[in-house]
């Protein structure tokens, strides 16, 4: 192993030559030897991994075709995931070798597309740094679930003014800190496991209640307590964590995010919410928690086709629209078809007093109706997947104690 901590720096050195050079100075100074991507196919830069290594690797062509941070031409999507998925292979090799204690990109959607194509194959935990001006949008995409820092640079990541300069400064002095402590860890023993096991539990505002419970009751037999916040991102996270093998049992209280996939809201987790476990052979313990919520942001924009649904306003940023019938229906058949993949490690719980704490007697979403439409679904789609009905509210303390009991039973500790 180096004596320096190794820093990966991915970039377009044919469009951002002068931003990426000083950043890549500010990490020598720092103390940090830097690994060079060029993904730049004009580029002539002397990296260590060079543009045409990527082009070799990536079977593409050396020449520009609109692959570094600008451009447009009608190949540079196809470019960019065919440098991305490259540059991927080398910081694997890279990692391999036990030569990355850190990750980073400075540019446009080009860099951000290349780094999120990277991201994923370094491991939890080792820094990963994006200075681009997509942290000023939508930034699921580029995060994936991962442990990622993003840095919006003000400016636009384009030539040298003092802007840039102290931002990709700061970038670097706090990259090259984790990086070295990263370096550090790695040159120690590796610690005596953790003698107990890690539980990812998912969670909501008005499942806190329960999972609160979960938590206090976890932590007290000497569990690690994971908790997502089940807006779209966490969820996806707690699935990476879960296919990583970072996770040894999940209490799934708050599938909400399942919700708006189906229903069209705007904090879905992707496709493949509620399949790591099954897939992994992890307990899991799968609780209807939020799903009678459909969200959105300021009331305006809930679809018009919507507006005449029972509302709640969440806060000011924040609307919940209450799931139908038809639709308690789909997610019925959704959450069967996906517990019914693993019976053996997986087990649902229903509360029959309401799924949130909306979802109550007097309460705005309270509708028996769409609940039972969802139990009905389930229970024809969910094959011989354990299904437990108790007539506690998701937020009752009792309710939270079933969940601790199945998932005992899961564990074979009862």
């Amino acid at each position: 192993m180096s004596d320096r901590p190794t820093v990966v720096l991915l970039g377009a050195w044919d469009t951002k030559a002068e931003p990426l050079t000083h950043l890549y100075d500010g990490l020598v100074a720092r103390g940090c030897a830097v690994h060079r991507v060029d993904f730049g196919t004009g580029s002539t830069a002397d990296a260590e991994t060079t543009a045409a290594d990527l082009a070799a690797r990536a079977g593409t062509p050396g020449s520009r075709s609109g692959g570094g941070s600008g451009g447009g031409s009608p190949g540079r999507a196809a470019t960019l995931d065919a440098a991305g998925a490259a540059a991927a292979a080398v910081v694997a090799e890279l990692q391999a070798a036990g030569a990355v204690d850190g990750l980073v990109s400075a540019g446009g959607s080009g860099a951000a597309t290349v780094f999120a194509a990277v991201a994923p194959v370094v491991a939890f935990g080792t820094p990963k740094v994006l200075v681009s001006t997509i942290a000023a949008g939508d930034t699921r995409p580029y995060l994936q679930g991962l442990d990622v820092e993003l840095v919006f640079p003000v400016v636009d990541v384009e030539g040298d003014n003092h802007v840039l300069r102290s931002v990709l400064d700061r970038a670097a002095a706090g990259l090259a800190a984790q990086a070295a402590e990263h370096h550090a860890r790695r040159a120690e023993p590796t610690p005596a496991e953790h003698p107990h096991e890690t539980v990812a539990v998912s969670m909501f505002g008005i499942t806190t209640p329960c999972v609160a419970h979960v938590r206090r009751r976890l932590s007290a037999r000497g569990d690690e307590v994971l908790a997502f916040h089940a807006n779209g991102t966490g969820g996806v996270s707690m699935e990476r964590l879960v296919r990583d093998g970072l996770v040894d049992a999940v209490v799934d209280v708050t599938t909400t995010e399942l919700a708006d996939l189906v229903a069209g809201g705007t904090l879905p987790a992707g496709d493949d919410r509620l399949t790591a476990a099954a897939e992994a052979g992890v307990p899991q313990v799968v609780v209807p928690g939020a799903l009678d919520t459909i969200n959105f942001g300021p009331p305006a924009t809930v679809p018009e086709a919507m507006r005449g649904r029972t509302i709640h306003a969440h806060n000011r940023f924040v609307t919940l629209v209450r799931t139908d019938a038809a639709e308690s229906a789909r997610l019925g058949e959704l959450v069967g078809a996906r517990v019914s993949a693993a019976p053996a490690t997986t087990t649902v719980v229903l509360p029959l007093g309401g799924v949130s704490a909306l979802d109550a007697p007097g309460g705005d979403f309270w509708d028996p109706e769409a609940d039972e439409a969802f139990r009905t679904a389930l229970r024809r789609t969910a094959g011989d997947a354990r299904v437990v009905e108790v007539e506690h509210h998701v937020n009752d303390e009792a309710f939270a104690d079933v969940l601790l009991a199945e998932l005992d039973l899961l564990r074979g500790r009862r």
